[in-house]
């Protein structure tokens, strides 16, 4: 009897074992994680020494970035999905149409126009801004059909633009352009509500200033900035919600986690599992874009916080575990340590 119970406990246990690993084999041999790049975000060009330079997202950074990956195993396949410019009507959804107009004005092939004190546009940037919507537009588009996640390898970043005004290396502001897409497009009528998560180092005033300007995001959006502070743009810090929200509840919109110049990973790590992604869980939403700055990698030169590339995947198993199901699109923001942003951005893509 004492042997008959011990093998109908083997045969429970293996039978618990072989569902976990048809579970793993179905999750993982079938993975894949999309990113949409293009060559031509080398079109954009910035003066000399500026950090926000064509290096960040050329084929270098392309060629490591696939290698790491295939190092890492964890990927079937990864495919690499090349954005079209699509027409310009989502981009009213972050933005003014005077304000659009102005930045598409020409600019003369050897010029640089300032549209601040640090944010520049050369012949090619007007294009180049459109086309990296674009790539965050078509990964949504993906994710929203298909489920799982895709990354826009793209540039310059968007998160600081606001809907009337250029700021902080950005010009069209990528992700409230893919939130208004996505809650109040006729094509995706299976999104309600939303949540932004931004993890680059640097505030983000531009969705701030967008989600808290308009009452259409009432109740349809969330956002919320893990940042450090003080830095630029000086303007995120504890409490100031109230600032930004001119509609509503700021409570119920915006959420602002500053830290200190040299917090470290762990800290980092228990601010974003304690109360950014409760914040937006509680929200219960369809989507979840993500903007994914690694200016927060401990070597980058703009900042002083001191995240390695496993706390960026720490992070993407700590959003993976609140969101297992959620469409995810996610695109590069900051990051400017260009030897190891594929390292990082690898390290981030891993898990989600």
């Amino acid at each position: 009897a004492p042997l008959k119970r011990t093998r109908r406990m083997l045969n429970k246990l293996l039978c618990h074992l072989q569902g976990h690993l048809i579970l793993f084999l179905m999750t993982r041999l079938g993975k894949a994680v999309r990113i949409l790049h293009s060559p031509k975000f080398g079109a954009h060009v910035t003066p000399k020494y500026h950090p926000e330079s064509p290096f960040r997202t050329d084929v270098r950074i392309v060629e490591e970035l696939s290698k790491k990956l295939k190092d890492k195993g964890e990927f079937h396949e990864v495919q690499w999905l090349h954005p079209k410019i699509k027409d310009g009507s989502a981009l009213l959804h972050a933005h003014t149409a005077d304000y659009l107009q102005e930045i598409a004005k020409p600019v003369g092939f050897d010029e640089l126009r300032a549209l601040d004190a640090d944010t520049y546009q050369s012949a090619g940037s007007y294009n180049v801004s459109r086309l990296a919507s674009s790539a965050w537009l078509t990964g949504m588009e993906h994710v929203l059909k298909e489920g799982g996640s895709a990354f826009a390898l793209s540039r310059p970043p968007g998160h600081h633009s606001s809907p009337s005004t250029a700021c902080g290396f950005c010009t069209i502001n990528h992700a409230v352009v893919c939130a208004g897409h996505a809650l109040f497009s006729e094509d995706n009528a299976q999104v309600q509500r939303v949540a932004m998560l931004d993890i680059d180092v640097h505030f983000g005033n531009g969705i701030a200033a967008a989600l808290g300007s308009d009452p259409k995001w009432e109740n349809k959006a969330r956002y919320c900035s893990l940042h450090q502070q003080p830095a630029f743009p000086f303007s995120g810090g504890k409490n100031a919600e109230s600032i930004f929200a001119k509609y509503g509840s700021a409570n119920n919109l915006l959420r602002f986690l500053p830290m200190l110049p040299g917090i470290d990973g762990r800290i980092w790590l228990k601010t974003l599992k304690e109360k950014a992604l409760p914040f937006l869980h509680e929200f219960n939403p369809d989507l979840l874009i993500i903007s994914a700055g690694f200016d927060a990698l401990d070597s980058d030169p703009l900042a002083s916080l001191e995240l390695t590339p496993d706390d960026f995947r720490q992070a993407a198993i700590q959003i993976r575990e609140t969101f297992p199901d959620l469409p995810i699109i996610a695109g590069l923001e900051g990051g400017y340590d260009v030897d190891r942003l594929p390292e990082a951005i690898a390290a981030f893509l891993e898990p989600l």
